[in-house]
């Protein structure tokens, strides 16, 4: 658990003009303002903070300024900010960060590093989507440790992750362009821990399966008790790769009690879709005549 964590302050430079369509909610497919204008997801993810470096790319060359500027300039909405529960909790290493460049940056941790991306993107108008994309700060890759939301053999259980969510919640509930959260990044099994929507976890020890839509639910909840205007986004299984009939279900696992803050991510490859579950390079040679 987190000791009591006020907000942090948004930052001076915010333009009110910009924030007075914040918060945004959900109507049929499209993502809307407060005035009812269409809000368009024109975005960027920003990698870096979920990885072995704990901060966001690009710092160690460049000011966070001048990075800020550019997506600005290249016409970008929004940004996905990824992090990692190890991040949460870390040092900046050696050299993920110019500080003849960065100064202000300098002798903060991660979680302090990662304020000062929020602050300095509302700075230049682009609203942010914070991403749980891993467990642990590396590379999330086939089934590993970063597989599930939840790591069951280590130090970050389910109720730890949604008391990280819950902190992080908390944490930008007073930056209007911290718009939403997206609960979890690209799940998929974990060796023996099989993941699925809406089916209940089981109590095997071996090809367990563990239930996406009552966890996506559960922390929902939580969050909005905190933030009841975010964007919820809720990502599709990656693998097994189904279809996203059960996620807009209504009646269903999430639907109607996250009416209008539901949205749900694709996230969709080149090799996994439509139609097939599994990447073409993980199917032995002698299976692909079938």
């Amino acid at each position: 658990t987190w000791p009591p964590l006020g907000p942090i302050h948004p930052g001076r430079g915010l333009d009110k003009t910009w924030t007075s369509q914040f918060p945004l909610s959900c109507k049929g497919r499209h993502v809307i303002n407060r005035h009812g204008d269409r809000f368009r997801l024109k975005g960027v993810n920003w990698y870096g903070a979920s990885d072995v470096q704990h901060v966001v790319g690009g710092l160690n060359i460049q000011s966070l300024e001048v990075i800020c500027e550019s997506v600005a300039s290249l016409g970008f909405s929004v940004v996905r900010l990824p992090f990692s529960n190890e991040m949460l909790r870390s040092a900046v290493p050696e050299g993920s960060v110019d500080y003849s460049k960065n100064p202000r940056l300098k002798g903060l941790p991660a979680l302090a590093v990662l304020d000062e991306v929020v602050r300095c993107l509302g700075r230049h108008k682009v609203a942010v989507i914070l991403n749980n994309h891993t467990t642990y700060g590396e590379f999330c890759g086939p089934p590993s440790q970063n597989s599930l939301w939840f790591d069951p053999s280590g130090p970050f259980s389910e109720s730890q992750w949604m008391d990280d969510w819950v902190m992080m919640a908390q944490r930008y509930s007073k930056c209007p362009h911290v718009m939403g959260f997206d609960l979890r990044n690209e799940i998929r099994p974990r060796w023996s821990l099989w993941p699925a929507f809406g089916r209940g976890h089981t109590s095997r020890t071996r090809w367990a399966v563990r239930d996406w839509a009552s966890a996506a639910l559960a922390v929902s909840l939580r969050l909005l008790e905190i933030c009841p205007d975010a964007l919820l986004v809720v990502e599709r299984i990656v693998w097994p790769q189904q279809h996203l009939a059960d996620y807009a279900l209504c009646p269903g696992p999430l639907l109607p009690r996250l009416q209008g803050r539901l949205v749900l991510g694709v996230h969709h490859y080149s090799w996994s879709g439509p139609g097939r579950f599994v990447p073409e390079w993980s199917v032995p040679e002698h299976f692909k005549c079938l």
